[in-house]
């Protein structure tokens, strides 16, 4: 009988003990195990060395490996900072908006691994699908995109983008109670534009040049939050630490110099005068002469930020009847420069007059047509002569050409790079303009004229207000201004921009004989004026000066083009105490003028009421006293609007007097006294009572005085008294009541009931 084969564990046995059972076998057997256990514990040791070595040698990657292995790392994008107007109106503002993402491996029950149901499992197939339908029925999504995304073997999906906060609260629900295991919630925040298009070229987009959000991103950008939580061997995040306050890494907040409200007036305004003339664009920008604070800076067509359809490098549509609509690329406002034209004029006139290269009595022929090299200088409406203040109220040619020429082009030179010319104004703003202006030591004679009067240079709307506000404050030239604070995200370190000291220009004796010139441009023509261009500009209650221009484009060959003009106006208002500085243009206008005969292209005609408009909202809007005799127009009638004030003072003094029936009611005015001689700045105050809000605003201008309303109607109270000695400038505070509210307060009289 054969011997049955020895099993595994009996072959084993038998070669481990192969030696035999004597002494000496077991002795051999006892040597060998105990060089095997010394040679594992050398081997054990030499491995312990090398890992505790190589753990030395490189202590952050196995940190990094074991914190892997641990703990799970999520970074969080923090809120952008608004961008808000002086007045801390919200221009822009990030709105939570929550996504959901997953990943589909791990789209598991708790506490169960991915080897323990595989992706493709019945289980896992039929979990994804409960989740997905769970989170299309908040959502209001199909249910078969999100099925498929949940069931895309990938680390990482998107289910949803910027979710509103009503659907992220009914997620966050479901999330606790367990319905949507391995779904995570991740916020973030979407950009919103409050305001639409108010502002929108100027506010703009992250990605487009000539726009605060990208001028300013790493301002407003908030930091990256490293938010870090503990894992589970199924990777269910476990928060123990909590997570940092998002609040304190989020971007500062900017406040821009742009007044809401006069920034809306400019572009309602612009957008009539576009469309009314049908050209191409419109420019407006509004400048605080004494703080060069932006107050407004328009342009039509606007853009709007909200818009996601447009492209986001589009900021204007121009229409060509020949072409398709042409998208524009820039912030006009900001980035475009045009030869400016007549109103360049005004600085040749105060360059002119520093230099005293003209005479205030000096008379300058201009019946002729002037010969420069082999060019001849025309004026569109010839006068024989004009005196200084005349070249510049007629808007001669001729004469500001004499003017320039007098002087060394290197010294006209050096006063146009005082006055900002020929270079950016570093406002931060990427893509600004620079303008154009070549060096004096190229200019031939010609070209020398022809600056005089705004030719063969380009200018940047900002150059052109900012040159303005330099006559205007009476000769120093001060950087404009975008930027009025910038706020950390805690509101605790608050970056305020002061009014820069400027550079000395011209005297204040030259920019008050400038000044003169500018007023007569807006004043009709009389037994002393000729006329000015911009009368147009004239408005109630306040004086302007300012200068009419109406400018060919270049043809990009060298010459001038014969249908594209810039028709613009700038003013300076009040013209006795200059507040602000306006500048409208607009680009191309072509509707014909059957009183004209021709296009309507001149900056008096569409410009000058652009300007008009905006200040006549913005003025009294910034609490700016009235011009002391400054005239009452209804648009261009003065006569029709002088006879309609004296009505409404009479109806309103005849209604005063019929509700007023007791004398005592209202404080009886003062008798006449007679004449007095004050100190010097001193006046007396005028008695206010019973008087409506117009006719005491006038009373108080009369004497150098402001004004102060509460309330509406006809004046109950006024501090200081009247008759009260004060310096002049002091405010009024002046209230006002409705007549029947006056009526209604009158004490009955005695025999009646």
């Amino acid at each position: 009988m054969a011997r049955r084969p020895h099993s595994w564990r009996q072959r084993i046995f038998l070669w481990v003990d192969r030696e035999g059972s004597d002494p000496a076998a077991r002795l051999e057997r006892g040597n060998r195990r105990v060089q095997q256990v010394v040679f594992l514990i050398g081997l054990y040791v030499v491995f312990a060395y090398s890992a505790a070595v190589f753990t030395v040698m490189h202590v952050e990657d196995v940190r990094q490996y074991a914190e892997g292995n641990l703990m799970a790392h999520q970074k969080i994008e923090t809120r952008r900072g608004d961008i808000l107007d002086r007045n801390g109106v919200t221009l822009a503002t990030s709105l939570r908006a929550d996504s959901i993402s997953a990943d589909p491996r791990w789209v598991l029950p708790p506490g169960v691994k991915p080897s323990k149901m595989p992706f493709q499992s019945k289980e896992a197939i039929a979990l994804r699908q409960k989740i997905a339908i769970t989170i299309a029925d908040i959502l209001g999504k199909p249910r078969e995109e999100l099925i498929a995304n949940l069931n895309r073997a990938k680390g990482f999906v998107y289910l949803a983008r910027h979710i509103d906060t009503k659907a992220s609260k009914l997620l966050h629900e479901a999330q606790q109670k367990g319905k949507l295991p391995g779904i995570t919630i991740q916020p973030e925040f979407v950009r919103y534009f409050p305001n639409n298009a108010l502002a929108g070229a100027l506010v703009g987009r992250e990605t487009t040049t000539g726009s605060i959000e990208a001028s300013f991103d790493q301002l407003l950008r908030g930091q990256q939050v490293e938010l870090r939580s503990y894992k589970d061997s199924a990777s269910t995040q476990m928060y123990f630490d909590g997570a940092p306050e998002p609040g304190l890494f989020g971007g500062n907040n900017i406040t821009l110099t742009i007044d809401e409200k006069i920034q809306a007036v400019a572009e309602h305004h612009l957008e009539a005068a576009v469309t009314e003339y049908q050209a191409k664009h419109g420019i407006a920008v509004v400048l605080d002469v004494q703080t060069a604070e932006v107050l407004a800076l328009a342009q039509w067509p606007v853009f709007n930020p909200n818009d996601t359809r447009t492209d986001p490098k589009c900021w204007f549509y121009v229409t060509d009847p020949k072409n398709e609509p042409k998208c524009g690329y820039h912030d006009v406002a900001l980035e475009a420069q045009f030869e400016p034209g007549s109103i360049f004029k005004v600085f040749n006139l105060a360059i002119g007059l520093q230099e005293k290269a003209v005479s205030l009595t000096e008379v300058i022929p201009t019946g002729a047509p002037l010969l420069v090299g082999n060019k001849v200088i025309k004026d569109d409406h010839p006068h024989p002569q004009v005196n200084w203040l005349q070249s510049l109220q007629v808007s001669s040619n001729i004469a500001n050409a004499k003017i320039a020429l007098r002087m060394d082009s290197s010294v006209y030179e050096t006063y146009l790079k005082k006055l900002g010319f020929g270079r950016r104004l570093d406002l931060g703003i990427i893509g600004e303009g620079a303008g154009q202006l070549a060096p004096a030591s190229k200019w031939s004679r010609i070209q020398y004229a022809n600056i005089a009067f705004g030719q063969g240079i380009a200018v940047t709307p900002l150059q052109m207000v900012a040159g303005f506000a330099a006559i205007g404050n009476g000769g120093t030239w001060r950087r404009p201004r975008l930027i009025h604070d910038v706020i950390s995200p805690d509101g605790k370190n608050d970056r305020h921009f002061q009014v820069e000291a400027g550079t000395r220009v011209f005297t204040e004796a030259t920019t008050k004989l400038v000044l003169q010139a500018m007023a007569s441009v807006c004043q009709p023509r009389s037994e002393t004026s000729l006329g000015g261009t911009g009368t147009a500009a004239r408005m109630p209650n306040y004086s302007i000066g300012g200068k009419t221009g109406t400018a060919q484009q270049a043809n990009g060959h060298g010459g001038y083009s014969d249908s594209a003009w810039v028709g613009s106006f700038i003013g300076v208002t009040p013209i006795e105490k200059p507040r602000l500085v306006i500048l409208a243009a607009i680009d191309t206008p072509t509707k014909y003028d059957p009183k004209l005969g021709k296009i309507a292209r001149y900056g008096g005609i569409v410009a000058a009421p652009v300007v008009r408009e905006i200040a006549r909202f913005s003025l009294p809007y910034l609490g700016v006293p009235p011009s002391p005799g400054a005239p009452y127009l209804d648009r261009n009638d003065a006569d029709k609007a002088r006879l309609q004030d004296q009505q409404r003072l009479a109806a309103a003094h005849k209604a005063a007097d019929e509700l007023l029936v007791q004398e005592h009611a209202l404080p009886v005015e003062p008798k006449a006294q007679s004449a007095e001689v004050l100190a010097p700045g001193q006046v007396r105050v005028p008695d206010l009572h019973r008087l409506p809000m117009r006719t005491a605003r006038q009373k108080l201008a009369a004497v150098g005085l402001g004004l102060e309303a509460h309330g509406s109607g006809i004046g109950v109270t006024q501090g200081p008294l009247p008759g009260a000695v004060v310096r002049a400038g002091t405010v009024v505070q002046v209230a006002f009541k409705r007549l029947s509210e006056v009526a209604e307060q009158t004490p009955p009289v005695v025999g009646q009931n």
